[in-house]
């Protein structure tokens, strides 16, 4: 996505949704934040329930805190 929209405005951003410091430090100054960071397999998921909590719903719930903590409003 980087090569294809070659645009100075755009950042992207690979890190831990688990990783609190993270999502907080790539949600500063932007406008728009697309999580996409998801345990899909769902046979994976049943094998190991735990890590699929801690990334489906602990981590989306750190971008979540990460952006209101920073001032993102939409």
């Amino acid at each position: 996505m980087r090569k294809l929209y070659a645009n100075p405005r755009l950042k992207f951003y690979i890190g831990d949704v688990r990783d609190t410091p993270v999502s907080s430090r790539a949600s500063r100054g932007v406008d728009y934040i697309y999580h996409a960071a998801a345990l899909k397999q769902v046979p994976s998921c049943e094998f190991h329930p735990m890590e699929a909590v801690k990334t489906n719903v602990l981590g989306t719930e750190n971008v979540l805190e990460a952006a209101i903590r920073t001032g993102f409003d939409a």
